[in-house]
């Protein structure tokens, strides 16, 4: 929290956001002179303090040089909270192709948002949308909750995770130029949708319970060592489910797939339904 004599002055800055009740507040207008101490003017808006952040608008990268090479915020802290409040981080990106997409331009080296320390724990990401980034939507490392977040149109990875302890929550990828969802944890009640590349890749260890995987243009799932239960998979261009290693599997639909629909038949839980037959 602030003194209030600092704060005072903050709120005397023209564009400078402040904190209220302890949380930070982050927008288009403060961005361009940096919205609180350690961060700098301009992208990305640069979180160096543990602590609870609160977008009051769009950010949109879309104005500054290089758009698809810029990310919108990057966490370099740990203990950190972003509710997007609604608004979302938008760049130039568009992706074309329906229902799989085929193309993005302009792509580049740009996320919306970014942990790219590998170690950061205990990182909140909610309740908003990424759309437009030249290459992730949302690119965290380690220990990273994401819940009620829309990736759309972005060049390469919808939502992504390089490391493990992560959690997805009705977490939706559409329309992306890579994979949808790539993660290394736990994939609850989400989608991957139209995606160019897989629908959701799960590394080693991961948990995929009721999520729906559909139109991408690889495999619906990719899922080495993990457990896949009660999800939808269908009309994806590759085969449906690809496992590797051990894997456990259960009352998951796989329908439609161009590819076919499992290479093995792991350790089953329950019945699966493979189009037309149970497997």
């Amino acid at each position: 929290m602030l003194f209030r004599p600092l704060l005072f002055i903050l709120m005397l800055i023209p564009g400078m956001a402040y904190c209220v009740d302890g949380v930070f507040e982050i927008n288009q207008t403060c961005a361009q002179i940096g919205c609180f101490p350690g961060d700098s003017p301009g992208f990305p808006i640069e979180i160096t303090e543990n602590g609870s952040y609160v977008l009051t608008s769009d950010i949109d990268v879309s104005g500054s040089p290089s758009p698809a090479n810029r990310n919108g915020i990057a966490v370099l802290a740990h203990r950190v909270s972003i509710n997007l409040n609604g608004f979302g981080i938008v760049g130039p990106t568009v992706c074309s192709g329906f229902p799989t997409t085929t193309s993005c331009s302009p792509t580049g080296t740009g996320s919306g948002i970014i942990t790219p320390v590998d170690q950061l724990a205990q990182i909140q990401i909610y309740n908003g949308f990424i759309q437009g980034m030249g290459f992730d939507g949302l690119a965290c490392g380690f220990n990273c909750n994401v819940y009620d977040l829309r990736a759309v149109s972005n060049g390469n990875h919808g939502i992504s995770s390089g490391n493990s302890d992560i959690n997805f929550r009705n977490v939706q990828a559409t329309r992306n130029g890579g994979i949808g969802i790539l993660a290394n944890g736990r994939v609850e009640g989400s989608t991957a949708i139209g995606n160019g590349g897989d629908g959701i890749f799960a590394n080693p260890g991961s948990v995929l319970i009721n999520n729906i995987s559909q139109q991408n243009g690889g495999r619906g799932v990719r899922c080495t060592s993990c457990l896949l239960s009660q999800n939808v998979i269908r009309l994806n261009n590759g085969i449906g489910v690809q496992f590797a290693f051990e894997a456990v599997f259960g009352g998951n639909l796989i329908a439609g797939n161009g590819g076919g629909t499992v290479n093995i038949v792991p350790i089953q839980t329950a019945p699966n339904r493979c189009d037309a037959a149970l497997c």
